[in-house]
């Protein structure tokens, strides 16, 4: 076990917090912050307290709309941050965005109510609509062969396999 001077200094450390909006029961009035609290630019402020370290907090429906700022958008819980979020972002993997898609549907509805748990995503957006998204190969790739192949009638399972082959594979058996 390390000693405390072995450890790292607390000025080595920092404190995030991340919200859609502006926190106001937390931060107070925008036009008159208190003094602890700093707008470090916009979405960005800081929080001095004594006893940690200060806090950075952003608010991601301020953030301001460049590309840098991209994924923080598709966060912002507006529609218009979403749609900009979405066409700035550099996807590295094409198919998160189908879950995406189907948020900024959802931000895009008038009388969206927060919070929306994940019972209520899965009532709007059931499990299939998303599969019908997928490439198939993922989907398969997903799946043993057992599993794919119950419920299918012994004839549907042999369609398109050649009587050759299949005479070819019954002796193997046989042997």
């Amino acid at each position: 076990m390390k000693k405390l001077d072995e450890l790292l200094p607390a000025s080595y450390f920092q404190i995030y917090a991340v919200s859609t909006r502006y926190p106001k029961k937390l931060l107070g009035s925008k036009t008159k912050l208190n003094p602890e609290i700093e707008e470090i630019q916009a979405g960005v402020y800081k929080v001095s307290l004594k006893i940690i370290c200060p806090v950075i907090i952003l608010v991601l429906s301020e953030m301001p709309k460049d590309d840098k700022n991209a994924l923080w958008q598709l966060f912002s819980g507006n529609a218009e941050g979403f749609e900009f979020g979405n066409t700035h972002y550099q996807w590295q993997e094409p198919s998160s965005q189908t879950l995406l898609n189907q948020l900024y549907k959802l931000y895009s509805k008038e009388g969206v109510v927060m919070s929306y748990t994940w019972d209520d995503y899965f009532r709007d957006y059931p499990p299939e609509e998303f599969l019908r998204e997928l490439p198939h190969e993922a989907i398969l790739k997903s799946i043993s062969n057992e599993e794919r192949l119950k419920g299918i009638p012994d004839e549907e399972r042999l369609k398109g396999i050649s009587p050759e082959f299949i005479k070819k594979y019954l002796s193997k058996l046989s042997q």
